[in-house]
């Protein structure tokens, strides 16, 4: 997942965030909704196979959830990893690993 949210095209956006979110490590109380790519690699020309489009706000919760798209009704959890971020920008590169089980 590409998450830009700088530029002529950024695919995150900052929609809220706590008093003390600039002083915090962990970004806490920062609130943002995306419109990432998904793709194979994490080379931003790699293969697109989906999007995120997610609203989420940085807490010690890890819980995501997915309301579209082909993953609807689906149970399951992400573990995600930072691949790349920028502390300066915020752009962030994240490897998903998703586990799904489908209920229809």
């Amino acid at each position: 997942m590409h998450d830009v949210t700088i530029g002529p095209k950024p695919t995150a956006v900052k929609i809220a965030e706590a008093q003390t979110t600039n002083t915090c490590s962990t970004f806490f109380g920062f609130l943002a909704i995306a419109d990432d790519p998904l793709t194979v690699g994490p080379d931003p020309g790699s293969k697109l196979v989906g999007k995120v489009q997610v609203l989420y706000g940085f807490s010690d919760q890890k819980e995501v959830a997915v309301k579209s798209g082909v993953f609807k009704f689906a149970r399951g959890f992400a573990d995600l990893k930072k691949y790349s971020l920028d502390n300066k920008t915020g752009n962030a590169v994240v490897e998903y690993n998703i586990f799904f089980v489908f209920h229809y």
